[in-house]
């Protein structure tokens, strides 16, 4: 967080500008949001643009609960807790297909556990409170 940070007042100073948009994939789409939520960000960003993010975990599995993946973790938990997932004074538009993300995925094939339930759908990128779009075939 602290790195995202000090790329966004570096970006701010040599723009002028108040605020920046943040743009990121994949896993990218867990450290912008947890700048925005729990690192201040909020103040110097003014939207945030999500492309196949891993919003709500690869899986919800009972083991590994402490990974930054795992939906039932108290990372994810926290991030995703209120009425909205997003954070309030931010844009947020999330990006996904409508099933060929390849961590939004239902079947654990791509975690090596071909066969098992992630519990985890083709929607996972998606946030409430954002605009929430899918690219189709």
């Amino acid at each position: 967080m602290a790195e995202l940070a000090r790329k966004v007042a570096e970006v701010r100073n040599l723009t002028g500008r108040d605020k920046v948009v943040l743009i990121g994939n994949s896993r990218g789409g867990n450290a912008i949001r947890n700048y925005l939520k729990n690192g201040g960000g909020a103040a110097y960003v003014s939207h945030a643009i999500l492309s196949g993010a891993v919003n709500h975990g690869l899986y919800d599995w009972e083991e590994t609960r402490g990974s930054e993946f795992n939906a039932k973790g108290a990372f994810l938990t926290q991030l995703n807790a209120g009425p909205d997932e997003v954070v309030a004074g931010v844009r947020f538009m999330t990006i996904r297909s409508d099933n060929n993300d390849k961590y939004a995925q239902p079947d654990g094939r791509f975690l090596g556990k071909p066969g098992r339930p992630t519990g985890i759908g083709f929607d996972a990128p998606a946030l409430k409170g954002a605009e929430n779009v899918v690219i189709r075939k």
